[in-house]
């Protein structure tokens, strides 16, 4: 199911849109050029309820159709008018396509999400394009409480509600119509009843030999009436009237003969000069013929010279010419970003030096000189400490205390040394802010201002490597146009052109083609004035002027000569087919007479002969309309008809006699049926008969009403056994149902979307408040947590993968409006790829942007495709 063609014609800024697609097709155009109208345009012409993407404008004003192959054996057209739309084909579908499959194919306006909430989508519309549950439970639905609550065992069990209810009156019906039988069938047969009936009998048996009597005397008439119809038929009417209108026709085509041989006479003196006439004409047709061979010739040289300046290569070396102004100036637009941003971050790796050591001295810690000051004071009081305990004799006490002093004097020069680092440390990290505020022209007062501008630096960084590659490209499109066009250039013109002369050349070719073109079409107005063709052509000079005026005179005169010339010829001819004519008529005439009375007829006595057939065949129908009156007076049918004589003589009275015995046999009948009224009203109350109706008719009524009841009962009890087998059913395939989902959720097709666009997630699953879960290696989280992003990226793969899941191994088309949008520039080149790879297995792909990213992401990647790509630019 692929659209083959759009054409839209005056919608919004469309005037014109006609476009045969491929497998993927590129809709390329910036803001107001009219993108989103085409989206609308197509969910409008596809699909009845176009208001499950949102606000879609009135596009009624607006013209066109789309062409949609694979839905049935020929195209089909979709039109804003039509009422069928894309969603009757799924609901009919013989593979059982969802309708809500319709919001799986449009993305509209970069809305990537599936339903309208915080996670893009439903546990409920999975269901619906994924389970059958909702139609089970629309049948369960249709069936009654009663019949779902209801037991079989060896009989039906069931409330009496409802379709029990029912089923126990129509029970209750039945049992009462079988007693009333059982009465009606031990008092109707008993007693002088059953004689009455027996001689009705007799007599009715009597009554009908008299009447296969009567069928059988109408048999015999029909007989007679056949032999006197096969005498008719040897004198058939339809011949004796082709036998008058042959002669007639005969005597009034001989008239015709004479008259045509006096015409001939006439048209033989006109037509003797026409030779002397021919001839003349054939010398200046000679001569015209000759003139137009010249002018061909003209006229071929001047198209040899044309064809050496082609018009498509001058147009495809103008195309080529303008595509290289085109790229040299995208080259200095791109040379001129890259210097930009070189410029911006020329600093860059300087800022990722200072980094490292702010980082480097932020880890160290800084010393107080205060502990410092007061240690040489403290070593000066312990070596006096020490001297005086030596001099009062406590020498140990003083060589503590000079141990002490030590101590405190390499304590000393140890902070010493680590102060003075201390203010190494200080002095260049002044430096560099110095240096940061030259640069940068403010104050660096934290490790989360430089951060933030190295940040700010690294995206424009990473930037140059990807414009200098596009750079390489260009400068290579670029060299090899500019060789395309010298070698275009030198196939032309037979030597190469300054890059300066090109548009000049350009221009010379196309006016000294236009010259070229206009002598050929004056030469050829000459040429085709002379209505010559080019197998007429003599090359040879007949030495005769060409004169048109005499050429048509003498042209004119031969014409008329040859049309009487024809005309002599037909009215020669037309005679002598008349004159076969009549020969055929005579010989016809002679052998329908001997057709039908076997004798050769002169022509002298044709006449008197039909008069004695149409007379002969006269009394042969009177004598059959007279036993045909006979027939119909006996009143029977051909399909009444006795063959066999049933040996009764036929008399009509005898069938009056017996008729009125009957008649009152049947009266004595009637006497003895009053004594069963009360059963008989009885009866008419179940059967709804007037008390007054035959008493044979109100027993076959009794038992109709007894099959009509046995036949209400079974269709009842069918009903409960088959609601109550659906119900149990339904309810089992429910219990396996969810489970059901969360394979079709996961399978190989929504999977691999899942790996190939989001490279991360891999499963989806539901909570038990129903919220959709993805998960990947390490954890599961919330759909609707995800970024706009990355939800972008997941909502497009379980878009594609369900579609492909419900498709099998068919094929759909996707209308994808700025499908990711909002994906990063990392994760939008693993989108296209996939894509693509939709596109190569024979999917189809409408995607209609205005972001150049994603634009030069499928130029880039589509060489796969071929001519399975299409870019249309609005």
């Amino acid at each position: 199911m692929r659209i083959k063609k759009i054409t839209i014609k005056n919608c919004g800024p469309i005037k014109d849109f006609n476009e045969e697609l491929t497998n993927l097709n590129i809709i390329y155009g910036k803001n107001e050029k009219g993108k989103s109208f085409i989206v609308e345009f197509l969910i409008n012409c596809l699909f009845k309820k176009s208001s499950q993407w949102g606000y879609i404008r009135d596009t009624e004003n607006a013209r066109g159709k789309i062409i949609i192959e694979g839905l049935e054996n020929k195209d089909v057209e979709f039109y804003l008018t039509k009422r069928k739309k894309l969603d009757d084909y799924f609901e009919h579908d013989s593979r059982g396509l969802p309708p809500a499959i319709s919001k799986l194919l449009v993305v509209k306006g970069g809305e990537f999400e599936i339903v309208k909430n915080e996670s893009g989508i439903d546990k409920e519309f999975i269901k619906n394009i994924l389970s059958g549950k909702k139609i089970l439970e629309s049948i369960k639905s249709k069936i009654p409480l009663t019949i779902q609550n209801a037991t079989l065992k060896d009989e039906i069990s069931i409330k009496k509600q409802g379709e029990g209810k029912n089923y126990s009156e129509v029970k209750e019906n039945l049992k009462k119509i079988n007693n009333l039988i059982e009465k009606v069938t031990k008092e109707y047969e008993v007693g002088q009843l059953r004689a009455i009936n027996l001689e009705i009998e007799k007599l009715q048996n009597e009554k009908d030999q008299l009447i296969k009597a009567k069928r059988f005397k109408a048999y015999k008439l029909s007989k007679e009436i056949e032999q006197l119809n096969e005498e008719l038929k040897k004198i058939p009417e339809e011949e004796i009237s082709e036998l008058k209108a042959l002669i007639e026709k005969f005597t009034k085509t001989n008239e015709i003969v004479n008259s045509l041989q006096n015409e001939l006479k006439e048209l033989k003196k006109e037509t003797e000069k026409l030779n002397k006439l021919e001839k003349l004409y054939e010398q200046l047709s000679n001569a015209k013929k000759f003139l137009a061979y010249s002018l061909w010739d003209k006229i071929k040289q001047k198209k040899d010279e044309l064809d050496k300046i082609p018009e498509d290569e001058i147009s495809i070396l103008q195309g080529d010419i303008l595509k290289y102004n085109e790229k040299i100036e995208e080259l200095r637009e791109k040379q001129s970003e890259l210097k930009n941003l070189k410029e911006k971050t020329k600093h860059y790796n300087w800022l990722k030096h200072v980094r490292e050591i702010y980082l480097k001295y932020l880890s160290t810690p800084t010393d107080s000189l205060k502990s410092t000051k007061i240690l040489p004071f403290l070593s000066l009081f312990f070596l006096i400490l020490s001297g005086i305990l030596f001099i009062i004799g406590k020498s140990i006490y003083g060589a503590i205390f000079l141990i002490l002093t030590a101590i405190s004097i390499v304590w000393y020069f140890l902070k010493t040394k680590k102060n003075f680092i201390s203010i190494k440390k200080n002095e260049e990290l002044k430096n560099i802010k110095d240096e940061f505020k030259k640069i940068f022209n403010k104050e660096l007062n934290n490790l989360a201002e430089l951060e933030a501008i190295l940040d700010e630096q690294n995206q424009d960084y990473n930037k140059i490597s990807y414009l200098e590659k596009d750079i390489s490209k260009i400068k290579q499109v670029i060299n090899n146009l500019n060789t395309t066009i010298n070698e275009k250039f030198k196939k032309i013109l037979g030597n190469q052109i300054e890059e300066k002369e090109w548009q000049d050349k350009i221009f010379k070719l196309k006016e000294n083609r236009n010259r070229l073109t206009k002598e050929i079409e004056e030469l050829k107005e000459k040429f085709n004035k002379l209505d010559v063709d080019e197998t007429d052509f003599i090359k040879k000079d007949p030495k005769v002027e060409f004169k048109k005026s005499e050429y048509q005179n003498i042209g004119r005169e031969v014409e008329r000569l040859k049309e009487l010339k024809k005309q002599e010829d037909k009215k020669d001819e037309e005679i002598q087919v008349i004159m076969n004519e009549l020969k055929k008529l005579k010989e016809k005439i002679t052998n329908l007479f001997i057709k039908i009375i076997n004798e050769k007829i002169e022509y002298s006595e044709w006449d008197n002969k039909i008069k004695n057939l149409e007379r002969k065949r006269k009394e042969i129908i009177e004598k059959i309309k007279e036993k045909q009156g006979e027939l119909k007076g006996l009143g029977v049918s051909e399909q009444e008809f006795e063959r066999e004589n049933p040996e009764v003589e036929f008399s009509q009275d005898k069938i009056v006699e017996v008729e009125e015995k009957i008649k009152k046999l049947n009266e004595k009948q009637n006497e003895l049926q009053e004594k069963f009224l009360n059963l008989k009203a009885e009866i008419c109350s179940i059967t709804n008969l007037d008390i007054s109706s035959e008493w044979n008719l109100i027993i076959e009524k009794l038992f109709q009403k007894r099959d009509e009841i046995i036949n209400n009962l079974e269709e009842i009890e069918s009903k409960i056994i088959a609601g109550k087998i659906v119900s149990d059913t339904i309810e089992e395939i429910l219990k396996e149902e969810d489970e059901k989902i969360i394979k079709l959720m996961n399978s190989e097709e929504v999977k691999y979307f899942l790996t190939q666009i989001s490279k991360n997630y891999k499963n989806l699953l539901f909570d038990d408040l129903g919220n959709i879960l993805i998960s990947n290696d390490y954890d599961t989280f919330k759909l609707k947590d995800l970024s706009t992003g990355a939800k972008e990226q997941v909502l497009l793969a379980i878009r594609l993968g369900f579609t492909k899941k419900i498709i099998k191994k068919d094929s759909a088309f996707f209308i994808l409006d700025d499908a990711f949008q909002h994906s990063d520039y990392d994760r939008r080149p693993l989108i296209v790829q996939s894509l693509i790879n939709l596109a190569k297995n024979n999917w189809q792909i409408i995607y209609l942007t205005m972001d150049d990213h994603i634009k030069n992401l499928f130029e880039r990647y589509n060489q796969c495709l071929g001519d399975k790509y299409k870019l249309i630019e609005l």
